[in-house]
């Protein structure tokens, strides 16, 4: 281990991190907020942008430019707790993010109709949007969620999708292969006939506590009005949140156009290097916060004498393409019938084994004059293959296959972490893939440094640490509770006597 002390009797560390997606820049933000050492880091990106995955796009409607995000559009404030902190903490949460309404709808092309809606806003029980025909699958949705609740607090990620389906109780075995199948597509990637080899968990966490909370952290209720409410940057998009981050990050030198040929490591030094631009530069700490498959290859090119065993564990974790389109003013994937759209639909065909997800901006962006900004955010499996017509962005980057083997290697990968002083970091590394789970991908490598570099973590890093779990600030009945006693007296006949005791019976 190769430290120095400046002056101040202070630790002084050179880093290296490899990958500048959101892992990466999230991990360089949080090494600088550690105190009893001086951290310099070089952040090594392949690409000539930062981002990795995320990509915000400007699309100009009607006299006003919008952010699309082709990475991740949104975020809800529940199970992202240490990403909204890390925003308030930049002065960004309330300067540059805004919250809308989010519903559900699942469109079988087989059937020609939907098969699930969630309503956006509690208005919409009443107003003509929810049908009488929508309650039956939405009854069994409710149950679906009340029995998911019990898996997030079990915490095991080992269980597969399909042996969870089968325990599910009050949902027939038609709507669990027609519908729950399908709407769990958004949160795992793989093609239809594989989404039941996904860890049941890593498909069902992130979903579950939008409604009850991190464990041991307070619930923030949905705006008035509204069913779900997610919040995402309207004006700067991903990308320029990540640009603000780096700017809290000044002792980090960004390196675009710079790939990485190899990760190795001197004994003799006991300090690991990178090999760029065929000269070798030694580091006291290098962080990987590529995909799993790309640091594999990294190491391996190396000699394995970096992390010489993880190699095994990361070729474990299946990773694929994920072409994504945004389009304009229209997509192929969304339901056929406009009246249907919501912030989330996912249109699928049983009988081709095809499914799609399609993020629709209108319904997430402020209007632009009395229209809605006819943008949308779509992948499906099979993968998009070209760019369809009304095309804006076509991109396509790596996605985990949150299978329940790929799971195992990421956890058994942990007990690597730092050997040779080589860490892992990355959205697929830790919880469910998303901006708080790169945030907590570097706060544990930070946690991981803490003993063999002498670190203290620092006011912002130390909480989330030390977080010890706890209650939920609430549970999905009282969330259905909470529904129900919202709903006006003056829902439609037909539906309240329908929807409302049997809401209330659940």
């Amino acid at each position: 281990m190769n430290k120095s002390a400046t002056k101040s009797n202070q630790t002084s560390l050179r880093v290296a991190i490899v990958g500048g997606g959101a892992a990466g820049v999230f991990t360089a933000w949080a090494l600088q907020q550690v105190q009893g050492a001086t951290i310099t880091v070089d952040l090594w990106e392949a690409n000539n942008r930062i981002g990795g995955n995320t990509w915000s796009w400007p699309y100009p409607y009607n006299g006003t430019t919008y952010n699309l995000d082709a990475g991740a559009q949104f975020f809800f404030a529940n199970p992202q707790p240490a990403y909204v902190g890390l925003l308030k903490s930049l002065g960004l949460f309330d300067q540059d993010v805004s919250s809308y309404p989010a519903g559900i709808c699942l469109w079988d092309t087989d059937q020609n109709a939907r098969t699930l809606f969630v309503p956006s806003k509690i208005e919409n029980f009443f107003d003509g949007t929810l049908k009488l025909s929508d309650i039956p699958s939405l009854l069994q949705f409710f149950a679906f969620l009340l029995q998911a609740e019990t898996l997030d607090k079990s915490g095991n990620w080992s269980l597969p999708m399909s042996q969870w389906l089968q325990n599910v109780q009050w949902v027939t075995q038609d709507f669990k292969d027609k519908v729950l199948t399908p709407f769990l597509y958004q949160f795992v990637s793989l093609p239809l006939s594989r989404i039941g080899e996904s860890s049941a968990l890593y498909a069902l966490t992130y979903f579950v506590r939008n409604v009850t909370g991190w464990p041991g952290q307070g619930v923030v209720p949905p705006d008035a009005g509204d069913v779900f409410t997610l919040y995402q940057s309207a004006s700067i998009g991903l990308d320029g949140i990540l640009g603000q981050v780096l700017v809290g990050t000044p002792n980090t030198t960004v390196r675009l156009s710079s790939p990485v040929a190899a990760v190795s490591y001197d004994p003799n030094t006991q300090q690991p290097g990178l090999t760029v631009n065929g000269g070798y530069l030694p580091y006291d700490v290098v962080i990987l916060t590529c995909d799993p498959q790309t640091a594999s290859k990294l190491i391996t090119a190396g000699g394995s004498t970096a992390q010489p065993s993880a190699p095994a564990y990361l070729q474990n974790i299946e990773y694929a393409p994920l072409p994504i389109v945004l389009q304009a003013p229209q997509s192929n994937y969304m339901p056929t019938d406009p009246g249907s759209w919501q912030a989330a639909n996912t249109v699928v065909s049983n009988n081709a084994g095809s499914v799609a997800f399609s993020g629709y901006f209108g319904v997430l962006r402020p209007p632009a004059g009395s229209s809605l900004v006819p943008a949308f955010k779509s992948w499906s499996n099979p993968p998009i293959s070209s760019p369809p017509p009304d095309t804006l962005l076509f991109h396509s980057h790596n996605v985990l296959y949150p299978t329940t083997t790929s799971i195992a290697a990421r956890d058994a990968l942990q007990s690597l972490q730092g050997a040779t002083n080589v860490y892992f970091a990355g959205g697929w590394n830790t919880w469910f893939d998303s901006q708080e789970a790169a945030l907590r991908s570097a706060i544990n490598v930070v946690g991981a440094m803490i003993n063999p570099f002498n670190l203290e973590p620092g006011p912002y890093i130390a909480p989330w640490l030390e977080e010890s779990g706890g209650k939920r600030g609430t549970t999905v009945s009282r969330f259905i509770e909470r529904l129900v006693s919202r709903m006006p007296d003056k829902l439609a006949q037909p539906v309240r006597d329908g929807l409302r005791p049997a809401l209330a019976k659940l």
